[in-house]
């Protein structure tokens, strides 16, 4: 599963109220920054991980990726879990190749966020 965050331009509305027209200007100063960052402009991928092997995550960004990072992690039925370590094995412009040691051998559920 994929999810997009696409951060909009900041459209302010026309107003004869200078002090709303401030407020309205630092909005789209601020926003503007926020998404400029490259971090911003990722997404939220889940993939299912069995202990001890080599998961292959296609980000579908379009170009080469930047970075990632776990953001949440479960057994199957829900019950948050950690691992020990991920390892990234392989990174291509398309996909993720990694894997995590588990201690046990639950299947997780992995989100991670990839920008």
């Amino acid at each position: 599963m994929v999810k997009s965050l696409l951060v909009k331009r900041f459209s302010p509305s026309v107003s004869d109220n200078p002090a709303l027209n401030r407020v309205q200007s630092n909005l789209e100063e601020s926003l503007g920054f926020l998404r400029d960052k490259e971090i911003i402009s990722g997404r939220l991928v889940t993939v299912n991980v069995a202990a001890s092997t080599t998961v292959v995550v296609g980000h579908g960004l379009g170009q080469k990726f930047k970075g990632y990072f776990p953001v949440k992690i479960r057994k199957q039925d829900g019950t948050p879990r950690s691992f020990d370590y991920m390892v990234e094995q392989q990174s291509t412009d398309e996909s993720l190749y990694f894997s995590l040691s588990v201690l046990g051998s639950d299947e997780l559920t992995v989100s991670f966020w990839i920008f």
